[in-house]
């Protein structure tokens, strides 16, 4: 009986050990991350260090409560050489707290997954050419967050999203958010790669490739408070918009070369964003856009329309320009502008914008700037529905502006909001009285 009674025992102890839940923290090598099983609502942390040539690919890892992998040190986990990590077919997992110095090709690659969130790490000096990208979006990404993040001194593009013709899927690549994101320091294509055969590349961001059926996808993908300062580029776009129905909300750009640029797509929304000494400012093609509420301040040209080779009658061209079409341009405050507020006339292409509908702006120009540049042929829009003022103090202009918010120093700083890396805020004193 005693034997018995001993052998039960020993059974429900066994039981009782194998039936303690996995502990929900787990410390491990990045090396290992790809090979350990994840629990639901788990936080997995990274043993501090530095990893070099890192190849770390998650695949059909889907959870219903959100996984966190993060440094066990905050800082202290370093990835470089040629590294990647790459989710596919994964959601609800965030990567957070990372260092990526001088990684080569792509960083961090999303694949048909959702509900990723790639929040608070830095990435310097990364990018190996520059039309790759340091986070590469593809195959049905939707729903995903890119936010507090630090890219200085990108050497390709930041955040890029792909959309192409022979993959359909690329349609459903729909509502991500890139939010409080800080772009600083990027310099020239040509300075970067001179023995490049491009000068294309390097933007901040780009959504969509525009080519073909791709320039019709309605994703609703939105660039919401971020910062891009310090950025050359290509010259032409730190944002480089590519497909349909995307909105880029109450955005900083400071001291850059570059501009915003909707460069194809239809009906995307640019509101509320602030520019200061970015000499491109926003550049215009495709129809039924938005522009609205803008404050620019220190352009060349505040907007750009330039000369197209398509319109309704020509058929636009993987590498063309698409005719501007029922585009609104209203309510947006300009100062300080080198060559005029609006030119029409960049570039020898056969077509020019139709349909602009620019009002109730208000535009305090230095003398003898034009307020728009017309070509020779063109009819003109009618420029007097707008409010037009000698120059006057830039302070005076940005509390007009910033009287319609609540709250502007949510957008016009990023301050220190979970950001590890990097605090930067504009100081917003020098713009008040």
């Amino acid at each position: 009986m005693y034997n018995n009674f001993s052998y039960l025992i020993g059974l429900l102890l066994i039981f009782s050990f194998c039936s303690v839940p996995v502990k929900k923290e787990k410390c491990i090598s990045f090396y290992d991350l790809d090979k350990v099983a994840l629990n639901e609502g788990a936080v997995i942390y990274i043993e501090a260090g530095t990893y070099k040539d890192l190849s770390c690919k998650l695949k059909n890892k889907n959870f219903t409560k959100q996984v966190v992998i993060k440094p066990k040190k905050k800082g202290k986990v370093i990835i470089q050489g040629n590294s990647l990590l790459k989710l596919e077919n994964c959601s609800n997992i965030k990567l957070e707290g990372f260092q990526f110095k001088n990684v080569a090709e792509s960083t961090i690659v999303l694949s048909n997954s959702n509900n990723i969130s790639i929040h608070n790490n830095f990435f310097n000096e990364c990018g190996s050419y520059p039309t790759h990208a340091i986070i590469r979006m593809v195959n049905k990404v939707y729903n995903n967050t890119i936010s507090n993040n630090t890219f200085n001194k990108s050497k390709a593009m930041c955040i890029a999203m792909f959309t192409k013709n022979i993959s359909p899927i690329d349609s459903l690549n729909k509502n991500n958010l890139i939010y409080r994101n800080i772009f600083s320091n990027i310099a020239s294509v040509k300075d970067a790669y001179p023995n490049a055969k491009t000068t294309n590349g390097m933007e901040a961001i780009m959504l969509g490739t525009g080519v073909g059926a791709t320039l019709n996808y309605n994703l609703d993908n939105k660039v919401i408070e971020n910062l891009f300062i310090n950025i050359i580029g290509d010259r032409q776009e730190i944002i480089s918009n590519k497909t349909s129905g995307n909105k880029i909300l109450r955005n900083s750009f400071v001291n850059n070369l570059s501009g915003l640029t909707l460069r194809s797509g239809n009906n995307v929304l640019v509101k509320d964003n602030y520019f200061k000494k970015t000499k491109r400012g926003i550049r215009v093609f495709g129809e039924n856009h938005i522009i609205e509420n803008n404050f620019i301040e220190g352009a060349d040209y505040a907007f750009r329309l330039p000369r197209t080779n398509s319109s309704k009658k020509v058929k636009y061209l993987e590498k063309g320009y698409q005719q501007q079409q029922k585009v609104a341009i209203i309510n947006n405050k300009v100062l300080g502008i080198n060559k005029a507020v609006i030119n029409f006339n960049e570039g020898n292409s056969d077509f020019y914008a139709e349909d602009i509908n620019f009002n109730q702006n208000t535009l305090y120009l230095k003398s003898k700037i034009k307020p728009v540049v017309y070509p020779s042929s063109r009819n003109k829009i009618d420029e007097y529905n707008n409010i037009i003022y000698n120059t006057v103090e830039e302070d005076f202009v940005f509390n007009k502006w910033i009287s319609s918010f609540k709250s502007y120093k949510s957008y016009l700083s990023i301050e220190d909001k979970g950001c590890l890396w990097q605090k930067v805020e504009l100081k917003l004193e020098t713009y008040k009285n």
